[in-house]
């Protein structure tokens, strides 16, 4: 499951996509994943509906150039500006002179969100946001502040582990607003009850594309024309990509092990059957790991 910042658009700062988009320009997520687990994690190279790798790669083809990869901390600074902010003694504030102030709450248990949390409000406060960690245990998370939307940024997972976070309707059908069974609790525009509304962005091309994300999502198992399959998914990944509904950061990569010796009978190591989820209890199970005995 990703790790990822899920903003409250009802919250100042948070509620506008310029300031959505620089937080992602203001936050290396390099470093994120040095700090917080290397050899585990997997970078989203254009943050929005996409696993990172494969997936993205495959879904977007030629076009994946065309969307935005947030690496760009001076883009982020121009965006703040647009939005009426100005920097004064390091520290960005809005048109009202209130410094741009950012809690990101974090499960208190979660050791490797926490790290990774950590490194995220050091960078925020680096760019000059006025950027918070709270640590929170997970009951009073799952008991009260999600539910209740009692946060400004919280950590969440944008997209659904195991083999579905492969296809974009599970992870784009959070983000848009059907979270965690308990509905908008991130208060997203682009839910409007579960209906949805238009959201108009950047089309990548010099023009515009104004989508319903929820309709988008909802169409997804529907569609059997591979082409038309496809340019929605490119559409949503782009609507979700600009908009930033979450604000997605990494993936973790499931680790296991098995023996191949003079005594264990098990698949190379590049045979594809290494490559399905727990290979040390499915494989057995299929006669793919066996013990050659003594």
């Amino acid at each position: 499951m990703g790790y990822g910042l899920m903003p409250n658009h009802e919250r100042p700062h948070v509620e506008h996509r310029e300031v959505r988009q620089a937080i992602q320009h203001a936050i290396d997520r390099s470093v994120v994943k040095q700090n917080a687990g290397p050899r585990t994690k997997e970078m989203a190279a254009t943050p929005g509906a996409l696993c990172p790798g494969r997936p993205e790669e495959e879904w977007l083809g030629d076009t994946m150039d065309s969307y935005l990869r947030f690496e760009d901390p001076e883009r982020g600074a121009e965006l703040l500006e647009e939005a009426g902010y100005t920097k004064d003694s390091g520290t960005w504030k809005d048109s009202n002179g209130k410094a741009a102030s950012l809690e990101v709450s974090v499960f208190a248990g979660w050791s490797d969100w926490v790290t990774a949390s950590q490194t995220i409000v050091s960078q925020l406060n680096d760019f000059g946001f006025d950027a918070s960690l709270n640590t929170v245990p997970g009951g009073s998370a799952w008991g009260d502040i999600l539910p209740n939307s009692k946060f400004q940024i919280h950590t969440y997972s944008w997209m659904s582990g195991g083999p579905r976070g492969a296809f974009p309707y599970y992870s784009a059908r959070r983000q848009v607003g059907y979270v965690w069974g308990a509905g908008n609790i991130h208060n997203y525009p682009g839910w409007n009850g579960g209906d949805g509304q238009e959201i108009t962005v950047p089309d990548g091309n010099g023009g515009e594309l104004s989508a319903n994300p929820v309709e988008l999502v909802d169409s997804l198992p529907r569609i059997t024309d591979e082409e038309e399959l496809t340019q929605t998914v490119r559409d949503l990944h782009r609507v979700l990509n600009v908009d930033q509904p979450f604000m997605p950061l990494s993936t973790k990569l499931e680790q296991s092990w098995y023996e191949q010796s003079d005594t264990w009978a098990a698949p190379d190591e590049d045979s594809t059957k290494a490559g399905v989820k727990w290979p040390s209890c499915w494989l057995p199970k299929q006669g793919d790991i066996s013990y050659k005995g003594d």
